[in-house]
């Protein structure tokens, strides 16, 4: 009687396999009951304008720290902030 040793291995592999992915399955199922689920919409745009008012941008996506608070005339005042002034430039800080 001949065996064939490459089906009996093939098959030993599929089971050894199919093993794995039902654990794996498990494992998945149970990361997914313990992780929470968010139904908050995250709003880019605006995450993006807030991020840049306090900015300039000086090219290639760079971009450097402005005071930001109002002028007489209306515009943005775009003088470097000071250390420990709360973002505010010498003119805004008083």
């Amino acid at each position: 009687m001949i065996i064939d040793i490459s089906n009996r291995m093939e098959r030993d592999m599929r089971i050894d396999l199919n093993l794995d992915i039902c654990s794996m399955t498990d494992e998945m199922k149970t990361y997914n009951q313990m992780t929470p689920k968010y139904n908050d919409i995250f709003d880019f745009v605006d995450s993006s304008k807030e991020w840049v008012s306090n900015k300039m941008s000086i090219g290639q996506g760079h971009y450097k720290y402005v005071c930001g608070s109002f002028t007489k005339s209306g515009n943005k005042c775009k003088n470097k902030p000071i250390a420990d002034s709360d973002g505010k430039c010498h003119l805004h800080n008083k």
